[in-house]
């Protein structure tokens, strides 16, 4: 993956967690009703929304980079989870795309920069 890629996808992956998480904090209705069929209380959704914009925020920089990949994993893993069991299928959709995201961030292999020995 070339280094412009790395960038525009952790940038995706940064904004999108980033605006569920703020939409999360701010209680948008259609969320709270998700959460409420999951049998989840209001303050389950924020604490959910909370991790995510730290996990997004963690994501900007290069020394937190992978302990927000795991705290926005952990995050997906639990509402993958809660939407299979307690709704459609379909509903998981959104968290497994950004948990596709997150391992590509998480496993991004450094460039190796070294010459090599001329034969």
């Amino acid at each position: 993956m070339s280094k412009k890629c790395g960038c525009i996808i952790r940038t995706v992956v940064t904004l999108a967690y980033a605006g569920c998480g703020a939409a999360k904090l701010a209680g948008q209705a259609s969320l709270r009703e998700k959460f409420f069929n999951w049998g989840w209380k209001t303050k389950d959704m924020k604490i959910m929304g909370a991790a995510e914009v730290a996990g997004a925020a963690l994501l900007t920089l290069k020394p937190t980079r992978k302990l927000g990949c795991l705290i926005l994993g952990a995050a997906s893993i639990c509402k993958i989870i809660a939407s299979l069991t307690h709704s459609s299928p379909k509903d998981a959709l959104p968290d497994s795309i950004g948990l596709i995201g997150l391992l590509c961030i998480f496993f991004k292999k450094k460039k190796n920069y070294t010459s090599h020995p001329s034969a």
